[in-house]
Parts: C-alpha cells; sequence; structure tokens
C-alpha cells in the first residue's frame, strides 16, 4: 500500500515536467506571503460644485507594493462609494449645502491607506425665479437665464460595424440626450444622462452593419434644466472588411390561406452558405432585420406563418440575405392582406397587375432620369438611355445618389416584373452605402431572357407615393462557348462510356503485347540450332 502511495505521489510531481515538455511555455503566477502593507494616501485635489444637486471630485493616484484595488469616498464622515477611477460625480444634494469629502485607498488583501485630506465645498444656489413679465427663451432661441450652452469643437463620432461611440465638450456642465434613427425623425431612441459635466462620452449598440443613421445631441443647462439643440448630424456604421452586400432573394412570393401566409423565394445562385431572415410587421415593410418580428432565419427556400392575419388583415413582410462575413442585402418585400387569397407577388397595391404598367411617372425636381443608374458588372446604364440590356444570368444592381432624393423620404421600392410571367412582379427595398452617398439594391439573376419593366417609387413618412419612375428592360441569354474537341465529348460526359472505353483500350493493348510476345517467341524457335 504504501509502495502505491510513493508511485502515486511520484506521478503527481512529474505531471509540471509533462505539461511543460508538451506545451511552449507554463506560466503560474501565486500570490503568496502576508501583505500587510497598505497603500499609499491619496490627494483629494478638487471637490467642484456643478450644479444646486451635484459636486465633482478629483485626487491623485496611490500606488502599493503588491496590487491597488481601488477608492473609498466619504461625505461627511459617511461611506458613499466605491471606485477603480481617480474621479467621482456625487449627486443628488441640496441646494446651498456645504459638504465635506475624504478618500481611502485600498489594496488586493484590503489593507486601507491613511484618510486624505479634507476639502469641503458648497453646492450652488437655486436660481431666483424670473419675473413675470419675462420668461426663459427655448433652445430655438439658442439663450438661457445662464447664459448659450454649445460645443466647445466638433463632436467626434467612431462607428464600426454594429456601435457608434460619441465625444463631445460643452461649454459649461450640463446634461444631454441623444436622439438616433434611420431618418431625420430620430424614430429608434435616444440615450440620456443626469450627470452633470463639460465631457461627455456615450456609445449606440446594436446597430446595422453598412447603415446610415441620423442622430442629435440636445443639451440641458445646468442652473434651469433648458434643453438646447448642440448638433445635428449623420454617420455610417462599417461593413465587414472586403463584404459587399448579397444579392437580394429572386421570386419573393405571399399565397394567403384563411390567415395563414406561405411565403416562397429563390436564394441567389451565386453562394449556397447564404442564409435568409425574414421580418414582418402590421405597420409597414421592415427595413431592418431587427425592424419588427422575425419569423424565420435559415437557409430554406419557404415558411409557413400560421395565423399571422388572425389579429391584422395586413402584414408587411421583407426578407433579408445574410452573406457569411455578415453583409445583408437590401431585403425583398411582399404584403400579404387577409381577404385578398391566392398569390401575391409584389409589395404595393399601386402597381399594375400586369405587363407593361399603365402608372404614369411621377418624377422629382431633384432626380433626373439621368441619376438612376444600372450597374452589371463593368456595363453601365441609367433610365435616360433609349435601351437597356442586361445578362438574365447575372446580378444587377440599382443605384440613386442621396443628394438626388428627398432626405423625408420613408422607404424606395423597385419592383421588377417577372419575363418568364409578365403578370408576377417582384420587389425590393433601396438602402443607404456605407458611405452614404447612395441609395443601391442587388437584384439576383432572373434566368430568364424576354422583356421585363422596372419600377421605382419613393414614399414619403405619410407612405404616400411622391414620386415614380418607369422603365422598359430586355434580359438576354449571353451564348455559351463552345468548347473545341478532338473526339465526342459524351464519352467522357457519361461515366459507363468512359470506364467502357477505357477498359476497351486496356485490353486492345494487353492483346497487342500477347501478340507480340508470341510472334517473339516463335521467332526464337524458329532460329534456334538443331542438336545432332
Amino acid at each position: 500500500m504504501s509502495r502505491c502511495l510513493l508511485v502515486y505521489c511520484g506521478l503527481l510531481l512529474l505531471v509540471p515536467f509533462f505539461a511543460s515538455a508538451v506545451t511552449d511555455e507554463v506560466v503560474v503566477r501565486t500570490q503568496v506571503g502576508s501583505d500587510t502593507s497598505p497603500p499609499t494616501t491619496p490627494t483629494l485635489l478638487t471637490a467642484t460644485p456643478i450644479s444646486t444637486s451635484q459636486i465633482n471630485l478629483t485626487w491623485s493616484a496611490s500606488t502599493d507594493d503588491f496590487e491597488l484595488s481601488g477608492y473609498t469616498v466619504r461625505r461627511d464622515g459617511l461611506h458613499i462609494a466605491t471606485t477603480t477611477l481617480t474621479s467621482y460625480s456625487d449627486t443628488g444634494l441640496t441646494a446651498s449645502t456645504t459638504y465635506e469629502y475624504e478618500v481611502t485607498a485600498f489594496d488586493w488583501m484590503g489593507n486601507l491607506s491613511t484618510t486624505s485630506n479634507a476639502l469641503s465645498t458648497t453646492t450652488l444656489e437655486t436660481p431666483p425665479s424670473p419675473p413675470p413679465t419675462e420668461t426663459a427663451t427655448s433652445s430655438s432661441s439658442g439663450t438661457s437665464a445662464s447664459g448659450r450652452l454649445r460645443l466647445v469643437g466638433d463632436e467626434v463620432v467612431t462607428p464600426t460595424g454594429t456601435t457608434a461611440a460619441f465625444l463631445w465638450q460643452t461649454n459649461r456642465p450640463s446634461r444631454y440626450v441623444v436622439r438616433f434613427g434611420r431618418t431625420d425623425s430620430y424614430e429608434l431612441g435616444y440615450v440620456t444622462s443626469d450627470r452633470l459635466s463639460e465631457r461627455h462620452e456615450t456609445t449606440l449598440g446594436d446597430l446595422t452593419p453598412g447603415t446610415t443613421y441620423y442622430y442629435e445631441i440636445e443639451g440641458f443647462n445646468a442652473a434651469n434644466d433648458i434643453p438646447q439643440l448642440l448638433v445635428r448630424g449623420q454617420f455610417s456604421t462599417t461593413m465587414p472588411p472586403g463584404e459587399v452586400r448579397p444579392p437580394n432573394v429572386a421570386r419573393l412570393m405571399a399565397t394567403v390561406t384563411g390567415s395563414d401566409v406561405r411565403l416562397s423565394w429563390e436564394l441567389p445562385v451565386a453562394s449556397p452558405a447564404y442564409e435568409v431572415r425574414v421580418v414582418r410587421s402590421h405597420l409597414g415593410y421592415p427595413l431592418d432585420p431587427l425592424n419588427g418580428m422575425i419569423v424565420y432565419q435559415g437557409s430554406g427556400g419557404s415558411l409557413l406563418d400560421t395565423e399571422a392575419l388572425l389579429r391584422y388583415g395586413t402584414q408587411y413582410y421583407t426578407v433579408f440575405v445574410i452573406g457569411e462575413g455578415g453583409a445583408i442585402s437590401t431585403g425583398a418585400v411582399v404584403r400579404a392582406d387577409r381577404f385578398s387569397g391566392g398569390t401575391q407577388p409584389g409589395p404595393p397595391t399601386t402597381t399594375s397587375p400586369t405587363f407593361p404598367p399603365t402608372l404614369p411617372d411621377l418624377p422629382l425636381r431633384t432626380l433626373p432620369l439621368s441619376a438612376i443608374e444600372l450597374r452589371q458588372g463593368a456595363e453601365h446604364s441609367t433610365f435616360a438611355d433609349e435601351a437597356i440590356v442586361l445578362d438574365a444570368h447575372k446580378p444587377f444592381t440599382l443605384r440613386i445618389p442621396y443628394g438626388a432624393l428627398p432626405q423625408h423620404l420613408k422607404s424606395i421600392i423597385v419592383t421588377l416584373y417577372d419575363p418568364r410571367d409578365p403578370g408576377k412582379s417582384h420587389a425590393f427595398l433601396l438602402r443607404l452605402t456605407a458611405a452614404g452617398d447612395a441609395y443601391e439594391t442587388t437584384l439576383a439573376p432572373v434566368a430568364a431572357a424576354g422583356p421585363s419593366y422596372l419600377l421605382i417609387e419613393v414614399y414619403d413618412f405619410e407612405t404616400q407615393v411622391v414620386g415614380r419612375y418607369g422603365k422598359r428592360l430586355t434580359f438576354t441569354t449571353a451564348p455559351a462557348e463552345t468548347p473545341t474537341v478532338i473526339f465526342p465529348d459524351w464519352f467522357l460526359l457519361h461515366p459507363l462510356l468512359t470506364g467502357g472505353f477505357l477498359l476497351f483500350i486496356f485490353l486492345i493493348v494487353i492483346l497487342l503485347l500477347f501478340w507480340r510476345r508470341t510472334r517473339e517467341e516463335a521467332n526464337t524457335s524458329r532460329h534456334a540450332p538443331r542438336s545432332g
């Protein structure tokens, strides 16, 4: 028994040796012994009254022989905060009241430094009410009882694929509200801070890559809390490196049976790794993969949305294609109505059910025909061209410059009529590029030659068409190159014929070798000398 125990202990001792032999490096960090040395004493540097209810503190950094863990802050002898920073904002105070502060440092073992020096300060007085004949001006006038609140320098916005970091400074302590959205109505929400400061920073999250967002920042004066507009602007989130928007699905259709909706579509043939996300809303076409209820995500080509029309008589669907790097398409759209029944292609009922549409053009003053561009590889066409011919087996991109469209638009929908069936149409959304210079959508190959029609409709916030353009297209099939072959290639295309042909050649070679060897043996025996 004792011998087994010795062997077991020896194996335990050999574990570090074998571990170091397998890995490049083994680092073991252990703090042993007793840490009884406290950190150095911090020095309380400033205690600045910011408003009637806030005082900002700063102090010098402490050091420790092992590891400093943080600081405790006391007000009037009572603990109010623990922090790892060298500053703290004490809020919720009373106006015209004096407070005394002290700071203590502590290390990883809980050793406390001696208490810092004490600093006292008094919160600001409550400003007197204005005379009855005077009123505080609004933010639009740019003034307030304590003066104009304004930016010091420019705000800095640093976007990534899914976030945007904001940094700005004001000329006096204030709090803020940052509103943002995909339009200048800032419909997505806001972030706010009740902390009064001159330096401000915040981060917006859960954004969509390759999307342009609008924002505005309002500041609130510390004295009377009157909002003042500081800045309005826009930024674009980035696309993953090397990624471009994938093409949309083709031939999106909706079939209504009672309150159920069945959707079907065709994935882009360029990459089988694409997935789709189907989002629905009863308020309008979802403009974003998170802008509605997600009813499906996967690589399939259809779904049954049961009882989708039970509560609302109309549902709007957008199908987004998601690439391997996370890039998303602009979205294909379709509408389903409870009482219509049958198969519904394309979104708005304003489009004509037959080809070609009979709707007249409704041109926008800022959008000439030459600005509506179609791109397919190196070929570029515009709506101003007399004829547009596209390859039916290649995707193509529709592009409209950002400045040529009104900023108050709600959405842009392009409808393509199927060259295989003029009575069917398929609709897609246009979205801003990552650079924010144009609206684009990429359509998958139609895979059929013939005439077609492209309809562009621009909607405002009242869901009314404010611009409409139509253009005839022709899809052609490029002639395939015929390879030059020396012998009929059907031998090589059919595996049975190919195998039989090779076996036949092999047998012929064997027979020839056998015949040659037989002749050589016959000649040898004929010329051999005879014994006498």
